[in-house]
């Protein structure tokens, strides 16, 4: 017998994320609301927060040490930002 995992795939999307899902059937804002257009919906809140993280991480002390050293790296070291742990 033929197993339905022997193509290699061992995960399934979630019910609310498929295609076929439908969650609202009134057209919201010109398109209608269902599990593609939730998963688009996640994938670009997702990166939004990486990208604002990324962004609160160079903007922070942290990312001004890693700047210094990339541009000098002795320069880092005097001024006792300690780029040797990093």
């Amino acid at each position: 017998m033929a197993d339905r995992r022997e193509d290699g795939r061992s995960f399934q999307l979630p019910e609310l994320l498929r295609p076929g899902t439908i969650l609202i059937s009134k057209n919201v804002f010109g398109f209608e609301l269902n599990g593609r257009v939730l998963t688009l919906l996640s994938y670009f809140r997702g990166s939004a927060a990486m990208i604002l993280a990324l962004l609160r991480i160079v903007n922070s002390p942290f990312g001004r040490v890693l700047q210094a050293i990339r541009e000098n790296r002795f320069r880092a070291e005097a001024l006792a930002s300690a780029p040797c742990f990093i």
